[in-house]
């Protein structure tokens, strides 16, 4: 699972950091009731994308950088995706 393994990879390098995971955006909508550091966020997930979370971001005037992470989607999306104010974008290899 991406989450279990980024977890481990970012634990590496911080070995005490806080994180919230969310899969719906109820969940989201809840999570940005708190401040963060940065958020990452898979393109796809259960319920929504992550077009769908990053403008829900900015329409709360969230500007907690937000990073991208896809294996799926095109160099175009992920460029849209950066002029709508993501501050970067990383392709998932296996």
């Amino acid at each position: 699972h991406d989450v279990v393994f980024l977890k481990h990879y970012l634990k590496t390098y911080w070995t005490d950091i806080d994180y919230g995971v969310v899969q719906t955006l109820e969940q989201l909508s809840d999570a940005l009731n708190q401040p963060w550091d940065v958020i990452l966020c898979d393109f796809r997930l259960d319920d929504f994308d992550g077009m769908t979370a990053l403008r829900t971001i900015k329409e709360r005037g969230i500007e907690t950088p937000f990073i991208l992470l896809s294996g799926e989607i095109s160099e175009d999306v992920a460029s849209l995706m950066m002029r709508l104010g993501a501050k970067d974008f990383f392709k998932k290899e296996n």
